[in-house]
């Protein structure tokens, strides 16, 4: 983990309920960073600006064959179910270090364009009790969250929302860390995924 992620957990305290948002420098990539606590529950906005496409940005989003590239720990992903190229069931499991290893979630996806200048990727956990959990794995949960993408003209604003309930007994200050790692993390990984 970098220094600056670092000091930025640090700076923005462990308390439940806080609330906080500043800036950070991940691999000469700028990102704001806020996040807010409610008893298990930890939210992270991670936004950033690029240069790339309204559609490069949105076709690399809804590639099932290029999610789990770029999404933080993410060892292993299915597609279980699909509506529609926009709407899908996917099974993600999550290889984060102990004492939060083997996480899996089923994860509802659903994307559009809600206007021509703005796309959204929303997903949020399904809560699925007759699909049994895999060997050694501790289903999360809650998973749900947004991508954003607004055509800004010369540039497009990229915004990625994570709400998460880790699961398990994991005490809070791991669970602030490894939530606002993921989304950081997450964005970073994609921003270098649109750029290959």
């Amino acid at each position: 983990m970098s220094a600056k992620i670092t000091t930025l957990i640090a700076t923005l305290g462990l308390s439940v309920n806080a609330v906080s948002a500043d800036w950070v420098d991940v691999d000469h990539e700028v990102f704001k960073l806020k996040k807010s606590i409610s008893d298990t529950l930890v939210s992270v906005d991670v936004s950033t600006y690029t240069e790339h496409s309204l559609k490069s940005i949105s076709e690399l989003l809804i590639d099932t064959d290029k999610i789990c590239s770029y999404t933080d720990s993410c060892s292993d992903l299915k597609v279980v179910g699909k509506t529609t190229r926009n709407d899908y069931l996917l099974q993600i499991t999550l290889d984060t270090p102990f004492p939060v290893q083997n996480r899996e979630s089923y994860t509802r996806s659903l994307s559009n364009f809600t206007s021509e200048n703005q796309f959204r990727l929303e997903f949020t956990s399904e809560n699925l009790a007759d699909i049994a959990v895999r060997n050694e794995a501790l289903r999360l949960p809650h998973v749900s969250g947004v991508w954003i993408i607004n055509d800004l003209g010369s540039k497009r604003e990229i915004i990625y929302r994570s709400t998460v309930d880790l699961g398990g007994s994991v005490p809070m200050f791991i669970t602030n860390i490894t939530a606002v790692d993921a989304p950081v993390n997450t964005l970073s990984n994609f921003l270098h995924t649109l750029d290959k």
